[in-house]
């Protein structure tokens, strides 16, 4: 009886263990849950602050869709800190082979902010990822640019459209920047520099023939003023001057070269009386005036 009892209770023991294996069958089976997320499989999305980047290029957009309206309709910019705006985006720099600088920025913005608005709505993927990241790259380098030329050629003229435009840009390119990893980064780090150079060689063939706002504002007007000679000749002066007037010799000069007046007190008021001299500036010099190259050979009358 004892050895049946026995044998009795180890089968129990086996049709209940074999029970609760079916029960809880998570406990026993090595094999993955296919329903239960991996930590080692890959992401469907990504980090990228899609919802960030949308704002940030919708406000550029609606900057720049704002600087082309009054440039395509000439109307004055308001310009909240500062009056250098209107002579930054009426200068040369303000356009690219023809094309407002604006308008370009404004379509550039806009296609930024659709991929924000796409990755925030589909959750992002790799390539939307990197597709948002060369959005921000080329802003980055075209404000650089312009930041550069304000710098150079406006004498650091206080603009504030220019330096809100900046901000946006390099808020963009951070906020892209900032969700790969270093890996990610050192493998796009040749491409991103691609870009860059490709904009900053694009805007230096684009403004190859600006011309620089401090020489197109500068304005003179010299009135010609006839220059007293009061020196006088040398013994052999006047006989020279005759001589250099029969072989047809001329002696060029203009009314404000300081050197031309020190040749005609070398010469002396009596012989600067017959002396053959043709003023290069008779109706004195001004905006448009084209200029002459004056040579001072010294001469010396002993």
């Amino acid at each position: 009886m004892l050895r049946l009892s026995l044998h009795a209770d180890s089968c129990y023991d086996c049709a209940a263990a074999q029970r609760d294996r079916q029960q809880a069958p998570a406990l026993f089976d090595s094999r993955p849950d296919p329903s239960s997320p991996q930590p080692n499989a890959p992401k469907q999305g990504d980090d990228l602050p899609y919802w960030l980047v949308a704002i940030l290029a919708s406000l550029g957009a609606l900057q720049t869709g704002y600087l082309t309206y009054t440039k395509l309709t000439e109307g004055g910019v308001v310009c909240p800190l500062g009056g250098g705006c209107s002579t930054v985006l009426s200068s040369d720099y303000a356009t690219v082979f023809g094309i407002p600088l604006t308008l370009v920025g404004c379509l550039a913005y806009s296609s930024v902010a659709g991929l924000g608005i796409a990755g925030q709505r589909s959750g992002g993927g790799s390539t939307l990822q990197r597709i948002t990241l060369a959005g921000g790259v080329a802003l980055a380098a075209t404000s650089a640019n312009l930041l550069y030329i304000l710098a150079t050629k406006f004498g650091g003229e206080p603009c504030t459209w220019c330096l809100s435009s900046a901000i946006l840009s390099f808020a963009i390119f951070g906020a892209a920047l900032q969700s790969f990893d270093l890996r990610q980064l050192r493998q796009l780090a040749l491409p991103g520099a691609g870009i860059a150079a490709s904009v900053t060689i694009g805007l230096s063939i684009a403004w190859s023939g600006a011309s620089s706002p401090a020489a197109a504002d500068f304005s003179f007007d010299l009135a010609y003023q006839p220059v007293m000679v009061r020196e006088s000749s040398p013994a052999n002066a006047p006989a020279l001057a005759k001589r250099l007037r029969e072989a047809g010799a001329k002696m060029y000069g203009a009314f404000w070269c300081t050197h031309c007046h020190d040749q005609k007190e070398e010469f002396g008021k009596e012989a600067m009386a017959d002396f053959p001299y043709v003023e290069c500036y008779p109706n004195g010099v001004h905006n448009g005036t084209a200029t002459t190259l004056v040579m001072v050979l010294p001469l010396k009358l002993e």
